[in-house]
């Protein structure tokens, strides 16, 4: 059994978690976390935020499971072209 965790942005997390239920793998820990990704934070005006609000993911799978969770997690929560 493998503990797969994946930090993705708010905007995605019900995007994966519904691509994880319809690939057959419907139990899902969902927690909001703060963290910054390649973007390095954000600047609004002179404010610059450098932790962002992001989601963890944890999902409980058999070892055997392991590859097709992880790439449904990778295309599902994909932002870049």
């Amino acid at each position: 059994m493998l503990l797969i965790r994946a930090i993705v942005r708010p905007e995605k997390a019900s995007i994966v978690m519904k691509s994880l239920f319809d690939a057959g793998f419907p139990s899902v820990t969902k927690m909001a976390v703060y963290g910054r990704g390649k973007q390095r934070g954000l600047k609004v005006g002179e404010i610059t935020y450098d932790e962002l609000t992001k989601t963890m993911l944890m999902i409980v799978v058999n070892d055997a499971d392991k590859d097709v969770v992880v790439q449904t997690i990778l295309e599902s929560a994909r932002t870049a072209p």
